[in-house]
């Protein structure tokens, strides 16, 4: 392994650990605050079935940390979260661009950080486990191409 291979690989394992330490502070808060607090928070925007809404939302985090803290399905968890952060997208995108007024430009660098590991994947420094079927590392979504030297 080169330099470099291990200085990527080192950058996916504390990509992945910022995400979940960050998604695991939101979702203590949330449980400490408890689950009605959520329910309200989701009324107060108006969102439909704030219920259901909160549920998901708690339950997707609390799926997602120690998927995302060993490295297991790292893309699949992101994906997973996307919706999670385009309703969050949208709470925020009325406020302007502006970090002192806590605008959208943070869910937009959370969404930008979140296809960067979709991207780059879990590292070596993540638990091994079997490949998905729709992970393009699976044999049966590989590309085979027959002709020379194959």
């Amino acid at each position: 392994m080169t330099g470099f291979e291990r200085q990527s690989n080192l950058a996916a394992l504390a990509l992945r650990l910022i995400i979940a330490g960050f998604f695991g502070y939101h979702f203590f808060y949330k449980l400490q605050a408890g689950f009605a607090a959520n329910v309200t928070s989701f009324e107060l925007r108006a969102f439909p079935f704030p219920t259901l809404f909160a549920f998901i939302d708690m339950f997707v985090e609390a799926c997602v940390i120690p998927f995302l803290v060993l490295g297991i399905y790292s893309r699949f968890c992101m994906i997973m979260l996307i919706p999670l952060m385009l309703g969050i997208w949208g709470v925020f995108w009325p406020r302007p661009f502006n970090f002192s007024l806590g605008g959208s430009e943070l869910p937009t660098m959370w969404f930008l950080v979140m296809w960067v590991l979709i991207i780059i994947g879990d590292g070596r420094y993540a638990v091994r486990v079997p490949h998905l079927a729709f992970d393009g590392r699976h044999p049966s979504t590989r590309l085979i191409i027959k002709g020379k030297g194959n």
